[in-house]
C-alpha cells in the first residue's frame, strides 16, 4: 500500500512540473511575440533637417544605420522596455539612447539631443463648414501643411481664417505648426449682417515706420484678423 501511495505522489509531482514548465515555456513564447512585435513597430526611417539637410536614423529589426552629416555609422540596437527606451550600440564602440512615443524618436547621442520623425505620409483635411471645398493634402510626419492658396467661400458669410478645432478658438499657424497625425483644420465664418454695412480700416504708423500693411474690412462691425503691428523707438503697440 505504501508503494501505492509513493508512486501516487511522484506522479503528481511529475505533472506539476510539466504544467509549470508549459506554463514557463508558454509565457516565454508570448514575451518573444510580444518583443518582436514591438521591434516590428520601430523599423523604418527616421530624420530630422538640419538647417536643410535631411538626417537620417534607419531601423532594421535589430540593425541600425545613422548618417548625421558625419559619415554613415551603423550597429545594433536593442532594450526596448516599457518606458520606451531604446539602447544603440555602434560598431566602433559608441553609444546612444532615445525614447520612442507616437511616431517621435528623441534621441540622445554626442552630449546632443536629437528629435526625429519617422517618415511618413499623413493626410490633413480641410472642414469648410459648408463653403466651396479646399483640396487635402499629404503632408509627410514632422512636416508643415500649407496654406491653401484660395480662401473657402461660403454665401452671405465672411472667412475669418483657419483653426485647429471644430469650435475655431485656436488659430491654426501654418508657419508653425508641426504635422504628426492625420490632421484636420477647420474654416471659421461669420454670416454677415447687411444692415452693419462693411467699413475699412486702414493704418497709418507715423513717421520712422517703412512698413506697409493691407487695409482691413469690418464684419458686423467687428475688425478680425489684426496684424501684429511693429514696435516703436522701444515702444509696443497697444
Amino acid at each position: 500500500m505504501k508503494k501505492k501511495h509513493y508512486l501516487l505522489i511522484a506522479a503528481l509531482s511529475l505533472s506539476l512540473t510539466t504544467a509549470a514548465c508549459a506554463t514557463t515555456l508558454s509565457a516565454c513564447k508570448d514575451d518573444d511575440t510580444e518583443h518582436i512585435q514591438i521591434i516590428k513597430s520601430l523599423t523604418g526611417t527616421y530624420y530630422f533637417d538640419d538647417n536643410g539637410t535631411e538626417r537620417t536614423l534607419k531601423l532594421g529589426l535589430t540593425s541600425f544605420s545613422l548618417d548625421f552629416g558625419d559619415g554613415i555609422k551603423t550597429g545594433y540596437y536593442s532594450s526596448y522596455d516599457n518606458n520606451g527606451t531604446i539602447t544603440f550600440d555602434f560598431d566602433n564602440s559608441e553609444t546612444a539612447t532615445a525614447v520612442f512615443k507616437s511616431d517621435v524618436l528623441t534621441m540622445q547621442y554626442n552630449g546632443r539631443t536629437y528629435v526625429l520623425y519617422r517618415q511618413k505620409d499623413l493626410t490633413v483635411k480641410f472642414d469648410v463648414d459648408g463653403g466651396s471645398a479646399v483640396a487635402d493634402q499629404t503632408v509627410v510626419n514632422g512636416k508643415k501643411a500649407t496654406r491653401p492658396a484660395t480662401n473657402p467661400t461660403r454665401p452671405d458669410s465672411a472667412f475669418i481664417g483657419w483653426y485647429k478645432e471644430s469650435a475655431c478658438v485656436t488659430p491654426f499657424d501654418f508657419d508653425t505648426e508641426i504635422i504628426t497625425s492625420n490632421t484636420t483644420i477647420y474654416a471659421k465664418f461669420i454670416t454677415i449682417n447687411a444692415e452693419f454695412g462693411v467699413y475699412r480700416a486702414t493704418f497709418d504708423l507715423g513717421e520712422g515706420i517703412d512698413e506697409n500693411y493691407p487695409a482691413v474690412e469690418t464684419v458686423n462691425r467687428v475688425l478680425y484678423n489684426l496684424p501684429e503691428l511693429p514696435s516703436k523707438d522701444g515702444n509696443d503697440f497697444l
